[in-house]
């Protein structure tokens, strides 16, 4: 089957409230250099909703100046952003982690529901995430792990 290349025909999770998967966060590096934490996000197909299983990546910076003693804690990114998502995942006040991999290590595979934005940068349009909130639906059916038995060709 011949394919054609047509980029005017590319798909783009709409606006909208999604209940999601958290993937395993990593930490990242723009082209341009500045760092950045990448949490990956999974639109849950146990859930009647449009766009299931499409992922896209949420994207915590790193902070420029004003770095409060929090942040430095968690590399440097902002405290503040960290904790809404962990937050959202249901983590409870007060638990305390060896470093930022065992607190990002917690909320791996946990439901949490999202707000996405269409955000446009440099002529592009993405998906980001406007807010985090807890899931309404936290019991997880079945985990989207992809296997590569699951992929079209």
């Amino acid at each position: 089957m011949a394919i054609t290349v047509n980029y005017e025909n590319t798909d783009i999770i709409p606006e909208g409230i999604y209940e999601v998967l958290i993937g395993s966060p990593r930490k990242a590096t723009t082209k341009g250099g500045p760092d950045y934490i990448a949490i990956p996000l999974t639109i849950r197909s146990d859930i009647e909703q449009p766009a299931k299983g499409q992922s896209f990546d949420h994207s915590i910076w790193k902070k420029k100046n004003n770095i409060t003693d929090a942040a430095k804690a968690v590399g440097g990114f902002s405290f503040g952003a960290i904790m809404t998502v962990v937050k959202a995942a249901g983590i409870p006040s007060g638990t305390q982690f060896d470093g930022p991999r065992d607190m990002f290590a917690a909320i791996t595979d946990k439901p949490v529901k999202v707000e996405v934005e269409h955000h446009e940068f440099n002529g592009f349009t993405s998906p980001r995430v406007k807010a985090f909130m807890p899931s309404d639906y936290p019991n997880v059916t079945k985990l989207q792990q992809q296997d590569d038995d699951d992929l079209p060709f």
